[in-house]
């Protein structure tokens, strides 16, 4: 007879101990981002069938780890990456200590070089418009690391058409300490403009600003623009008479007159070295016609702005320029003598507005002149000279421009012409704020001369 023995099947094992290892032994983390942050690998070389539990800690809470616990082996993958980053403040040296139960206890090396203290900014130019909202824009000047004590910081600018907030603060805390500076320029001044960043007992540094060219046009609703210096925008006949003026607005209407007897002057080196178109006291007009509605009042057939630089040629007539859709409605734009009223508005139903002004315009005076109007409503027809309001309406000029407008430069109006010299007319589709006809009365003053 024979036996037989059954012996119970064990797992194999694998020959030898696990050693728990750690790569690379040292490490070098700077002061701040992103120098300071770091890894290493812990590994077995082996896997025994259980799990190794291992803790990694910090000699300084400077110096972060994660994760700080984990197991290898025992189902769990034999290696893990860990991950080191350093705080901007701590000391130069910090170690590691890798450990796990059973295992040769591990150090890594940390090395924290100091680096010489330094402020910079960013970025180190802008670009700032001359209108809302264009007209503002930041940099940031931070420390490249964490300081032994607080660094005081200002901000001066080199023209005071462009102004810092906040001018002066203190950098302490952060990584990195860092300070946002807001710019805000205006409508004038120079280009280029330099702020200065001047940290106390360190090197300064500067931030070149430069401004672009204001015109009419960066300002939104802009429905019409003529500019008499923009030779490449006027057609002259055989006389140095203006058949056709284009218009620079978004549509580029044509003001034309067809009949050479009535066809404006252009004369160069008139106001400020620049030149002028110039209308008579009898029947000079340029006309652009049948402009939509929508394309030159705003909400509906309800606002506008309108805005004038240039000088009356002589103390006759009254009317210069006119919105006109038929006879009895339109809004003339007249200048004043000191028997006459100084502006006139008529809308649809003929409802008037009818002004008293302070003092008459006088001849080869340069004025900017605005018209504001917003149907319905008291005051709702505004005028101002050279940024003043110095005529107020004793009506309310209501209703709407429904029917293609057509404008005159110059003026085929109830009322007689008055000469002027047109050197540049801006017509927007909305009431401007006061900012913004300052921003374009200052172009003005820049390019026509002082008024």
């Amino acid at each position: 007879m024979r036996y037989y023995f059954l012996k119970p099947i064990r797992p194999a094992q694998p020959a030898g101990t696990p050693v728990l290892s750690v790569s690379p032994a040292s490490l070098t983390l700077d002061r701040t981002a992103p120098g300071n942050v770091a890894t290493f690998t812990a590994s077995l070389n082996l896997d025994s069938g259980s799990a190794v539990a291992v803790s990694v800690t910090s000699s300084d809470p400077s110096v972060t780890v994660s994760p700080t616990a984990f197991p290898l082996g025992g189902g769990n993958p034999l290696t893990r990456t860990v991950t080191v980053t350093g705080a901007a403040a701590g000391p130069d040296a910090v170690s590691l200590t890798v450990t796990a139960p059973g295992q040769t206890t591990r150090i890594i090396g940390i090395s924290r070089p100091q680096v010489p203290l330094d402020l910079t900014v960013t970025p180190t130019s802008l670009v700032l418009d001359r209108v809302s909202p264009g007209n503002v824009g930041t940099f940031t000047a931070a420390l490249n690391r964490v300081p032994e004590s607080s660094v005081s910081v200002s901000v001066s600018s080199s023209d005071p058409s462009v102004t810092v907030s906040p001018a002066s603060f203190s950098l302490i805390t952060g990584n990195p300490p860092s300070q946002t500076i807001t710019l805000t320029g205006n409508a004038t001044g120079p280009s280029p403009v330099t702020i200065s960043v001047n940290p106390v007992s360190l090197t300064a540094k500067t931030v070149s600003v430069t401004r672009t060219a204001f015109t009419p046009a960066a300002i939104p609703g802009l429905a019409l623009w003529l500019d008499a210096n923009d030779s490449a925008t006027l057609t002259l006949d055989g006389s140095s008479n203006v058949s056709q003026w284009l218009d620079k607005g978004p549509n580029a209407y044509p003001f034309v007159q067809i009949s050479s007897a009535k066809r404006p002057k252009y004369l160069t080196n008139v106001i400020n070295g620049l030149p002028v178109v110039r209308t008579d006291s009898v029947d000079d007009v340029l006309t652009a016609a049948g402009i939509p509605v929508g394309n030159i009042f705003g909400s509906g057939g309800t606002t506008f702005t309108a805005i004038y630089f240039g000088q009356r040629v002589a103390d006759t007539g009254r009317t210069f320029a006119s919105l006109r859709m038929a006879s009895n409605e339109r809004f003339e734009f007249d200048h004043d003598i000191p028997s006459q009223s100084a502006a006139h508005g008529l809308l649809q139903t003929t409802v008037s507005a009818q002004f008293v002004v302070t003092a008459p315009f006088v001849s080869t005076q340069r004025n900017i002149v605005s018209y504001f109007w917003s149907s319905g409503g008291q005051f709702n027809l505004r005028r101002y000279m050279n940024g003043a309001a110095i005529v107020y309406p004793s009506g309310i000029v209501t209703g709407s421009f429904t029917k293609p407008v057509d404008a005159h430069i110059g003026e085929i109006g109830l009322r007689p012409q008055a000469p002027y010299d047109f050197a540049e007319v801006a017509i927007y589709n909305r009431v401007l704020t006061a900012s913004e006809i300052g921003s374009i009365e200052a172009y003005l003053v820049g390019k026509w001369g002082t008024i």
